[in-house]
């Protein structure tokens, strides 16, 4: 879809859905935070092309997706998702008592890259994990 039609019209096809009910973003995003290769791929151009809630919505799933696959997501870094971004202390948690766990838990992912290619998107995101 984003080949065909561009991320912009990916993003509104997949962001339109009855009122009420989940649209396929969430789907898109829960993919995301699963750390599925796939849709990590698909992670830049779909955050540039958002706006707003959505892109505040796919933010939670790749900031989740930091425990799940870090080295997938450490590959992703770039103009459209910086590693401050991604390793924001607590951005993957959900209400405030959870961040420290889900800082801890993202920490020991990010610790566990071992791809040399990502040696300095992996400094960097610890460094912001412990607030640094």
């Amino acid at each position: 879809m984003i080949a065909r039609d561009g991320a912009a019209a990916a993003v509104r096809t997949l962001s339109e859905g009855p009122d009420g009910e989940p649209t396929r973003l969430t789907a898109v995003a829960a993919r995301i935070e699963a750390g599925d290769e796939a849709y990590l791929a698909l992670t830049p151009q779909l955050l540039a092309a958002a706006s707003g809630d959505m892109r505040e919505g796919l933010m939670i799933g790749v900031n989740r997706g930091l425990t799940a696959n870090a080295a997938g997501l450490l590959r992703q870094t770039g103009a459209d998702l910086s590693v401050a971004d991604l390793c924001r202390p607590g951005s993957g948690a959900g209400p405030t008592e959870e961040e420290p766990a889900w800082t801890a838990r993202a920490i020991s992912a990010v610790e566990a890259v071992q791809d040399a290619a990502l040696s300095q998107q992996k400094a960097a995101c610890l460094a912001a994990l412990r607030g640094g």
